[in-house]
């Protein structure tokens, strides 16, 4: 859209060209450590997060972010938005609720896939097996809890392998390292199926506590009509 006719009449082609997304506030605005690293146990006092906490809110500018796929390669959300707006799901392998959803997700990829990027974040894992449930403080499981939480990045890359995001979806994986534990979590929402449609203006359409596809189909809709009706207009 524009900023691809922007990039193209200026010959940028490199990361570091990409036209900047004007409402998309920095990379230095994530937060991380929220929940502890590597543990994994709370500080002594700090609140459990609730399984519906999201961070930002409908309205607000998004974070920019670079996460890698599970071969390694990094992504950027401002890179994505120049090419069309992008729709943000979080899950982990242990959320039953997550894969339950997993269907639809790749339902809407597919649909959309000339319109949108669906991105999965995949992070903590919300019911791992032998370790404390993030939203009990204590184990707390269910019908994929087949495996603890991991301790480390390679840990988790290998557990989000276990996901099939199918061909329409671009599966990535929050951070775990020491100084950079859980960044897309802690900053977007501490909640194991949230969703979040961003507009290429870098703002927030919608916001989800649990993603649902007749919903985010409606607010995918409708952001593309507006988009559609501006272009036209």
């Amino acid at each position: 859209m524009v900023h691809l006719l922007l990039a193209a009449l200026l010959g940028c082609n490199s990361a570091a060209d990409t036209p900047q997304i004007p409402d998309l506030r920095p990379a230095s605005e994530l937060k991380q450590g929220c929940y502890g690293w590597p543990e994994h146990e709370f500080a002594r006092g700090r609140e459990l997060p609730r399984p519906r906490d999201t961070h930002v809110k409908a309205g607000d500018p998004a974070v920019d972010f670079t996460l890698k796929d599970v071969d390694g390669k990094p992504h950027r959300l401002a890179d994505l938005l120049a090419e069309r707006p992008v729709l943000l799901v979080e899950g982990s392998y242990t959320c039953n609720v997550f894969q339950s959803k997993l269907r639809d997700i790749k339902r809407l990829a597919r649909m959309f896939k000339d319109d949108i990027h669906t991105v999965i974040v995949y992070n903590i894992e919300a019911h791992p097996k032998g370790d404390p449930s993030p939203y009990r403080g204590r184990e707390w499981t269910f019908e994929y809890s087949d495996r603890g939480q991991p301790h480390n990045y390679a840990q988790r890359v290998k557990h989000a392998r276990d996901i099939d995001p199918g061909p329409d979806a671009l599966l990535l994986v929050d951070a775990l390292e020491e100084g950079n534990a859980n960044p897309f979590w802690c900053t977007y929402g501490s909640c194991p199926n949230c969703a979040f449609l961003v507009n290429q203006d870098g703002r927030i359409e919608a916001v989800h506590d649990w993603f649902d596809g007749r919903t985010m189909k409606g607010s995918i809709q409708a952001l593309l009509q507006r988009e559609r009706a501006r272009e036209q207009g």
